[in-house]
Formats: structure tokens, sequence, C-alpha cells
């Protein structure tokens, strides 16, 4: 207002582009100023050929009211306050909307079909990686991994770790057992080698034990000796072929030991390999039929997507928010944060709005509207004080 100036004081409108148009003076730039500062500059410009000595007042009458629309329980328009945040304007509008029975049924459906890809994406990791550590088994060598996408690098790692240690697992227990077995194979031909140089030992004291029998025979049918040695002499000869009867049956028993042995590690070995292919296989066929359900999978939930006319919710479980705000003559969609700080004027969406949000404003007798983007601020003339007041 310029004082016992009613032709030019009046109610001004702030436009888009912080432009304000006066009598006089014309276009004046009035964003990014205090009220203050506008009110030196319109005291110069008026006093510089327009008024001699102008007494003027500016002051802000009111800022804009902000909106908010979506999935809020009384969406519309509310009185802005300094320092005003999205988590404050959700409040004032009564809190989060909840989801109709439809609107619910959609969501369900979609959380399902959300589920149903996630585990099948976490079933073709896992038999991936198990196949990489069946075929390195198999090879005797280490697992070479495929690469995956950077956001299903963490839990391929701590799969492939898991796999890892089953891998370090089974190839110790394998070298276990066959090494026990090997270790038996040793000791049961070491076995065989003794009792074959003591038959060799027993058949010479045999051969030795007939050879003084036959001359003790001669002997004693002259005479020239007593029969009492020749008896003690045959009773040696028949403990020596017990002893070597007794280490025969050893070395059979120890040979028919060894082939069993022999035989275990085989069976060990060709089993251990056995049991790996088919695992290989079955699994590769898990792959194969993993590999046919996912793109189903992702067109199912492409569909439920579609088919959902509100989706409240990002996957992290946070409210989808965007602000369109005017800003350097601009209009702009901004992603916002529950507590983001809210401008006079603003338009907030809180979740994907819809036909949900739309069909609770209308029940709440309010029609929502498009941003008012033209004009957003005025100048309001109070004439009896003198003032010019912005708004």
């Amino acid at each position: 207002m310029v004082f016992e100036q009613p032709d030019i004081s009046g109610s001004y409108f702030v436009e888009p582009d912080g432009a304000l148009t006066l009598p006089l003076l014309g276009v004046i730039q009035a964003s990014g100023v205090s009220t203050q500062e506008l009110q030196r500059e319109l005291t110069r410009r008026f006093a510089d050929g327009y008024i001699q000595n102008p007494l003027i007042s500016v002051r802000l009458a009111e800022l804009r009211p902000v909106t908010i629309i979506g999935a809020v329980r009384s969406p519309g328009r509310y009185t802005f306050f300094d320092g005003m945040t999205v988590e404050a304007l959700v409040a004032l509008a009564g809190g989060t909307a909840r989801l109709s029975g439809e609107e619910a049924a959609f969501k369900a459906d979609l959380l399902q079909a959300d589920e149903r890809l996630n585990s099948l994406k976490l079933a073709y990791l896992g038999q991936m990686v198990r196949n990489a550590r069946l075929e390195a088994q198999l090879a005797g060598g280490e697992m070479d991994l495929p690469e995956v996408p950077e956001a299903e690098a963490a839990v391929f790692t701590k799969l492939a770790d898991g796999e890892k240690q089953i891998l370090d697992f089974e190839r110790s227990s394998q070298e276990g057992q066959a090494g026990l077995l090997k270790e038996q194979v040793k000791q049961i031909g070491s076995d065989i080698a003794t009792f074959e140089q003591q038959a060799e030992l027993e058949k010479e004291q045999t051969e030795f034990l007939d050879n003084q029998i036959a001359d003790l025979t001669g002997l004693v049918r002259n005479g020239l000796t007593k029969k009492s040695t020749l008896i003690e002499i045959q009773r040696e000869k028949n403990k020596s072929r017990a002893n070597l009867a007794s280490i025969l049956g050893s070395l059979t028993r120890s040979k028919s030991l060894l082939v069993e042995t022999d035989l275990k590690l085989q069976e060990l070995q060709t089993g251990y390999r056995g049991r790996i292919m088919a695992d290989l296989q079955a699994n590769r066929l898990q792959i194969a039929v993993t590999e046919s359900l996912l793109p189903v999978a992702v067109k199912a939930r492409q569909l439920k997507l579609d088919q959902t006319p509100v989706n409240l919710l990002e996957a992290d479980g946070s409210p989808i928010i965007t602000i369109r705000r005017y800003r350097g003559g601009k209009l702009e969609t901004l992603p916002a944060g529950r507590m983001a700080e809210i401008w006079p004027g603003d338009l907030v969406q809180f979740g994907t709005g819809g036909g949900g949000s739309s069909n609770q404003a209308a029940a709440n007798g309010l029609a929502l509207p498009e941003p008012e983007v033209r004009r957003p601020g005025a100048v309001t003339a109070v004439p009896h004080a003198g003032l010019l007041t912005q708004r």
C-alpha cells in the first residue's frame, strides 16, 4: 500500500516465476527477498520520478495452502505453516488411508506374485551355485561361479559360501574314508608279505626235518641211535606243518581281505562320483525347470502390477511420495520422504493415488483440483493502515 495513493494501492499476486506486476513500475522480481527488502525497493522505485517521499508498507498476508492427494484419509487443501513437513501434512489429512477390500485383494495378489518371483529367483541362484559346486566335486577342482547382477551379489555370495563349505566337507569326508581304506590296503599288503616269508621259512624247516628223519630212520634201523630221538624230530615236523598250515590260512584270509578292501575303495570312489553325477543331473533338471518358470512369473507379476489400481508401498515398505512444485518458473515433480520440507503451494501425492483416493475424496464431498500454478502468491491492500500485503 502506498499511503494516500488509493489508485496504486491494492492486492497483488506473485506469479510462479516470482514476478510482481504493479502500477507505474511494471514487473518487479519479488522472489527470494523479504518483505522489508521489497518495501525498500518499492520506496526507491516510486521515489524515482513517480511519487515524492512515498510511504510504503508491505506485509505477507497469507501463504498459499498446500494440497495433499493419494492414500490419506482426508485429501484436500490445508493451511501452510512454517516448518511444515510431509509427515505433518499427512497427520493433518487424518493419516494414511486403509485399502478397500478390492484394493487389498489386488495388493495381496501382487504380494503373492512378488513372493513367487522372488522365490524362483532365490531358487535359481541356489541351483546355479550348487551346479558349480557339483562340477567342482566331479572334476576335483575349484568352484567356477557365474556372474550375477549387482543387486543379487550379496545373496549369491552367501549361497556360494555355503556351497563352498559343503564342497570342503564332502571332499574331506571322501578323502578321509578313502585314506583309511588305502591305509588298510597297505597294512594288509604288508601282512601278506610277512605271511609269505613265514611260509617259506616253515617250508624250509619242514624240508630240513624230513632230511633229518630220513637219516635217523637208517640209524635207528641199524641200532646206532635211540628211537626216541627220531620220534622227537617227527613231533617237530608235525608242529612245523601245523604252523605252515596256520600261516597259509592267514595268508589266504589276508589276500581275501585285500580283495574286499580294494573293492570297497573302488565302490567308495565309484559311488562318490555316481552320487555327484546323479545330483548334478537332477540339479540341471531343476535349473531347466526354473528357467522355464521365471519368465512366466515375471509376466504374472507384471500383470498383477498392471491390474493394481493403488500401490501404496515400495519394496522396502515406505510410501511413495512425490511433490509437485513451481520453482524457477517451472513445474517440477520431486521424490520425497516423510520428513521432506513443504513449500507454500506444493501439491503432495502420498502413495500412487488412483481410484481409491479419488473415491474417498468424493465421499468426503471434496473435488481434487489440479494445482493452481498460475498464482502462487498474492498481494493484498489494507487501506486504512496504508499497508501493502503480499500473500
